[in-house]
C-alpha cells in the first residue's frame, strides 16, 4: 500500500497518470502582458510560481482572482497576494478581484481588470496547481470575453510530480478530498464537447483507462459538481 490516503500501488500509478495529462507546462514566452493566478483555497504554490515568472522581468503585472469561502478570513485573492508580496513583488504590480468562484469567472473578470486598465494583451501567462492548468488553459480559451482580441495563453504551475505535489496537499485537506478534487477536474475536461464551457481537450485512451480504474476502485469525484453558471457571482449578482 502507498502511504498517501492508503492507495494501493495500482491506484496510485493511476493516479500518477490522471495528474500527468491534467498537468500541463508549456515553455514561457520571453515577454507577457500579464501573469493571471487562479483561485484555490490556500494553495500558496500558486503564488510562489507567480511571483518566480515575475522576478524573470517576464510579465509587467499579476492579477490573483478568486472569492473569499465561507470559513476563510480573507479570499483566495487575498491569500495569493500577501504571499507574492512576501517574496519581494511590489504591491503596486498587484492586482486582485474576490468575486471569482470558478476558473470561467476567474477568466472573464481578469479580462475585465485589464480591459480597464486599457491593456489589449496578446500574451498571457497563466497559473494554477498542476493538474488544474489544462483545465485553467481550456477555459480561457473558451471563456475569454473578447473574441476578436484573444490572446495566446501559456499555462504553468510548480514543477512538482503527483507524489511531492500530493503529499502538499495532503497538509492542506483530507487526502481523499484531494484526490476527489482532481477526478473533479478530469471529469470537467472530459464534459467540455458537451457542456461548452472550454476547448474540448483529446483524452488518451490509457488516461480513460485509469480513470474507471480509480472509479471502480471506489474513488468518486468530489461532490459529483457540475460546473456553475459563468454568468452568477456567488451572492448572486448578475454579470
Amino acid at each position: 500500500m502507498n502511504k498517501f490516503a492508503n492507495l494501493s500501488d495500482q491506484n496510485f500509478r493511476d493516479f500518477a497518470t490522471i495528474y500527468n495529462f491534467l498537468k500541463i507546462d508549456d515553455k514561457l514566452p520571453d515577454q507577457a502582458d500579464a501573469i493571471i493566478g487562479g483561485g484555490e483555497g490556500a494553495h500558496i504554490d500558486i503564488a510562489e510560481r507567480a511571483a518566480e515568472i515575475w522576478h524573470a522581468v517576464v510579465a509587467p503585472i499579476i492579477i490573483f482572482s478568486g472569492y473569499k469561502p465561507p470559513s476563510f478570513a480573507r479570499s483566495e485573492s487575498e491569500i495569493q497576494r500577501d504571499r507574492v508580496i512576501e517574496l519581494g513583488v511590489p504591491p503596486d504590480k498587484i492586482l486582485i478581484e474576490s468575486h471569482a468562484t470558478n476558473s470561467g469567472l476567474n477568466i472573464i473578470l481578469s479580462a475585465r481588470i485589464l480591459q480597464s486598465l486599457e491593456i489589449s494583451p496578446q500574451k498571457i501567462i497563466l497559473v494554477h496547481k498542476p493538474y488544474m492548468t489544462r483545465r485553467f488553459k481550456a477555459t480561457a480559451q473558451k471563456q475569454w470575453p473578447i473574441p476578436n482580441n484573444l490572446p495566446e495563453f501559456f499555462a504553468t504551475s510548480v514543477n512538482q510530480d503527483f507524489a511531492k505535489y500530493f503529499a502538499y496537499e495532503s497538509t492542506l485537506d483530507d487526502p481523499r478530498r484531494r484526490l476527489g478534487t482532481m477526478l473533479n477536474d478530469f471529469n470537467s475536461i472530459r464534459d467540455f464537447a458537451k457542456t461548452g464551457f472550454g476547448v474540448p481537450q483529446e483524452i488518451p485512451d490509457e488516461v480513460i483507462a485509469a480513470y474507471e480504474n480509480i472509479v471502480a476502485a471506489g474513488f468518486l469525484p468530489r461532490g459529483m459538481e457540475t460546473h456553475r453558471s459563468t454568468a452568477i457571482f456567488a451572492n448572486g449578482e448578475k454579470l
